[in-house]
């Protein structure tokens, strides 16, 4: 069962992460952001890495980051150091345009594709309908290949 819960700017959400969820489709023109901290026992940590599943084997701290934390927390953390390369901020394509501003640039990419050409977008149910939509609507042909939760649409322009 699924169940919108619209809160307040700044409000917070406290859920098990083991309980399956996800989000609904943004229609707005301008992208939803939903920062997110984990938090987990060390133990749940331990289980997931067992499994082979882990997106969390590996350190995610610097030594310079570690070397600022308390003692307390040094003791918490001395198993995420690492001496690896780090990654912060924002991934290339964290933001994906949805809405009108995906329909925007799609219709650009439809335009400038030349005749006899094909594309191939890498999209989401909701946004393959789009896409066969706008370009059905053009004249052109689509087919679309199921990758996992997303499609693969192949689009050939003939005229």
């Amino acid at each position: 069962r699924s169940t919108l819960a619209p809160m307040a700017a700044g409000s917070c959400v406290v859920r098990d992460a083991r309980i399956w969820h996800g989000g609904t489709p943004n229609y707005l023109d301008q992208p939803r952001y939903l920062p997110n901290l984990e938090f987990f026992s060390r133990e749940y940590a331990e289980h997931i890495a067992a499994s082979g599943r882990s997106r969390f084997q590996g350190g995610t701290m610097t030594p310079e980051v570690f070397a600022r934390l308390s003692p307390r927390a040094q003791a918490v953390a001395n198993g995420l150091v690492t001496k690896s390369f780090v990654h912060t901020g924002l991934k290339a394509n964290f933001v994906k345009p949805q809405g009108s501003a995906f329909l925007e640039v799609l219709s650009k990419k439809l335009d400038a594709l030349p005749r006899g050409e094909a594309m191939e977008l890498m999209v989401n149910s909701f946004e393959q309908r789009q896409v066969f939509s706008a370009a059905q609507a053009r004249g052109f042909q689509c087919n679309a290949q199921r990758r996992g939760r997303n499609f693969l649409v192949s689009i050939l322009r003939t005229y």
